[in-house]
C-alpha cells in the first residue's frame, strides 16, 4: 500500500521551493498525544452528571407539582361559584314571587276605601296637620309616702292614674 502523503499549502511558495515533507512527520508525532489526552477527557466526562441539570430537573418537578395543584384549587372554587350562582338564582326567584305576592295581598286602594267608609277616617288636610316640638328633656317625679300609706294602696293609687281616674 503506498502511503499517501500531504504537502503543505503550495500557492505560499509560488512554485520555486521544493515541497517539504518534514512536516508531515512532525505532525503525526504531535498527533498521537493529542489524541491520548482527547481519550482521557472523554472517559472522565462520559459518567459525570451535572449539579445544574439535577437542580434544573428538582425545579421543573415542583413547578409541575404546584401547577397541578393551582389547577385543582381553580377547579374546586370554580364548582363552588357555579352552585353559589345557581343559588341565588334561586334565590332571586323566589324573591320576585315573593314580591308579587305581597303586592297582591295588600291593595292601597282597598285599604284606603275600607278605612274611609267603615271605619269614618278621613286623611288630614294640610292645615290639620302640626307638630310638637319638646324642647324639655324628660323628668321623673319620686313621691314619698308618709309613712302611714301601705304598699297596696300605692300600687292602686299607680293603676288608677295610668287608667285615668
Amino acid at each position: 500500500m503506498a502511503e499517501e502523503v500531504r504537502y503543505r499549502n503550495t500557492e505560499l511558495y509560488n512554485g520555486n521551493a521544493a515541497y517539504e515533507v518534514v512536516w508531515q512527520e512532525e505532525e503525526q508525532q504531535s498527533s498521537h498525544p493529542a489524541r491520548r489526552r482527547a481519550a482521557r477527557r472523554a472517559a472522565s466526562r462520559r459518567y459525570g452528571l451535572s449539579i445544574t441539570a439535577v437542580l434544573g430537573v428538582i425545579v421543573v418537578a415542583a413547578m409541575v407539582v404546584i401547577a397541578l395543584m393551582a389547577y385543582a384549587a381553580y377547579t374546586s372554587t370554580a364548582a363552588e361559584a357555579i352552585a353559589v350562582r345557581t343559588q341565588v338564582e334561586e334565590l332571586e326567584d323566589a324573591n320576585r314571587k315573593l314580591t308579587v305576592a305581597y303586592e297582591a295581598a295588600f291593595d292601597m286602594n282597598e285599604v284606603k276605601a275600607y278605612a274611609q267608609t267603615a271605619l269614618g277616617m278621613n286623611a288630614p288636610a294640610a292645615d290639620q296637620i302640626g307638630y310638637v316640638r319638646l324642647e324639655a328633656q324628660d323628668s321623673v317625679a319620686v313621691c314619698s309616702g308618709d309613712g302611714g300609706e301601705s304598699v297596696l294602696s300605692g300600687i292602686t293609687a299607680m293603676i288608677a292614674a295610668a287608667i285615668g281616674r
